[in-house]
């Protein structure tokens, strides 16, 4: 990906010669291919770069929020101490960025989750897409992940599983938007969405279509 994104030779090395190269050379790819432009696309690997720089993938060991968050605080502070001005903003992305590429790597450490909105429903969809589809244990994890969000979101509004609507999933998208989370992101969010429903509509708990504008892809 990266050859195909840098024509010049010392931005080229820079990003081959940089750490975990190829993870972040894959995570880019997956970037491009959710349809971001070539712009965002370099945008998002000169991040990966600057977390690659500070953050210790080595391994295949996992690595947990509270580690991203602390490599962020060093970053920052690394940064003023130098004089200069990292806003909050900057701050969250850097965490939003690791923490996707983390996730698409799956070497995301998370607490195991408690029982919560939609527990029995996640753990059936969980098993069908082990069973019926075949997916591997990460991409499983992935969108269960994105799911119960989603679920838990909706119960905040008193609103369960079966009775969410169209406008309700783009409201959500458009939040995780907000906060930073990047366009790899939020069209990884929207295909478990995508895949949950086919799994609800095939089994009769919610409308024929109801999310699906494209349901041969789920």
């Amino acid at each position: 990906m990266f050859e195909n994104l840098y024509r010049y030779s010392r931005v080229l090395a820079r990003h081959l010669d940089g750490p975990a190269a190829e993870e972040r050379d894959r995570f880019a790819a997956h970037f491009a291919a959710s349809g971001a432009t070539r712009d965002s696309v370099s945008n998002l690997a000169s991040e990966l770069l600057v977390v690659a720089q500070r953050l210790d993938v080595s391994g295949t060991r996992a690595v947990t929020p509270e580690e991203v968050a602390s490599v962020a605080d060093r970053w920052v502070r690394h940064h003023r101490r130098r004089g200069r001005s990292i806003s909050p903003g900057r701050r969250q992305r850097f965490v939003q960025v690791a923490t996707d590429w983390l996730r698409f790597m799956g070497r995301l450490h998370l607490p195991p989750a408690k029982p919560g909105a939609g527990t029995d429903l996640i753990d059936e969809f969980a098993r069908h897409m082990q069973r019926e589809r075949g997916l591997s244990p990460i991409t499983i994890n992935n969108r269960c992940w994105h799911v119960r969000a989603f679920l838990t979101w909706l119960a905040e509004q008193h609103c369960g599983a079966e009775d969410a609507t169209l406008h309700q999933v783009d409201a959500f998208l458009s939040m995780r938007g907000v906060q930073g989370w990047c366009r790899a992101s939020i069209a990884t969010a929207a295909t478990a969405l995508r895949s949950f429903y086919a799994h609800m509509t095939a089994t009769g708990r919610c409308a024929e279509g109801l999310f699906l504008p494209n349901p041969s892809k789920r």
